[in-house]
């Protein structure tokens, strides 16, 4: 496991109020962070030039720990792809599902 500066997750691709296209590249030449996202958001990713190891993708029901983060990616409303995610930092848990339900 490697420490995760900053994280950047998105609930959704391809809808500029999800993944700002014009935001994405600023975020990756002025930090560390490495980018969560369903499927659509990860090819939104790649094709703003971001590299394969700054890219998660997390599908509904997948879950990783990153940079000592508990991350699972649960399902969310909106489109076929989207997700919701439960952070668990060590005892505090952060549901997040954007403007999904």
């Amino acid at each position: 496991m490697h420490a995760i500066r900053s994280l950047a997750i998105v609930s959704r691709g391809y809808d500029l109020d999800h993944t700002d296209p014009d935001a994405i590249p600023v975020l990756a030449e002025t930090s560390g962070a490495r980018f969560a996202g369903p499927p659509l958001g990860g090819k939104v990713f790649r094709e703003k030039g971001l590299a394969d190891d700054r890219i998660i993708e997390m599908s509904r029901g997948d879950a990783k720990v990153l940079g000592g983060v508990a991350v699972r990616a649960v399902y969310a409303k909106h489109s076929e792809d989207s997700v919701g995610y439960v952070l668990d930092f060590g005892g505090v848990t952060v549901y997040i599902t954007g403007d999904t339900l």
